[in-house]
């Protein structure tokens, strides 16, 4: 796992931040069963944004490009933003691998929060333009925030 800060030109973060924080990006409802840190069971959702999956998926996808380019991507499976309400506590979501077979995920953060995601049993606090790059293969999972209205990043796996 590694962990870089400020990953992305200022400019181009802050374009892609404009572009997804805006009225006019559109996400979709998701609603999923989750277990909380306590393991009860909880009702949860998030709001996403289906970028790419195997093909382009969204008008949006030509706008991401470059960040495909810095992270040297050779083959592209699945870039999707995912937004997190607001909870009265932070939720701690299932334990998950993302693909059975070894390739590279990333995270990138757009707000400081105090929200995050557990990779290897450690704790990685969103923080703007944050890079994580890790084996998504391996379980890691994702939580909401308690001190923001949202938590917002971009999830990609790759080769």
């Amino acid at each position: 796992m590694k962990i870089i800060q400020n990953y992305l030109d200022k400019n181009y973060f802050q374009e892609l931040k404009t572009l997804i924080l805006s009225n006019n990006f559109p996400f979709y409802y998701s609603d999923l069963v989750a277990n909380s840190s306590d393991n009860k069971k909880i009702t949860d959702f998030h709001f996403g944004h289906m970028l790419f999956e195997l093909i382009p998926n969204s008008e949006h996808f030509p706008k991401f490009i470059p960040l495909l380019v810095k992270l040297d991507v050779k083959a592209l499976m699945r870039m999707k933003v995912n937004l997190y309400t607001r909870t009265e506590k932070i939720i701690k979501h299932n334990m998950h691998v993302d693909y059975n077979f070894e390739h590279k995920g990333a995270i990138l953060s757009l707000n400081n929060c105090n929200g995050g995601t557990w990779i290897e049993g450690q704790f990685i606090e969103s923080q703007e333009n944050q890079m994580v790059l890790f084996d998504s293969s391996k379980p890691h999972c994702s939580t909401s925030c308690t001190d923001d209205q949202i938590r917002v990043n971009i999830n990609l796996n790759y080769f």
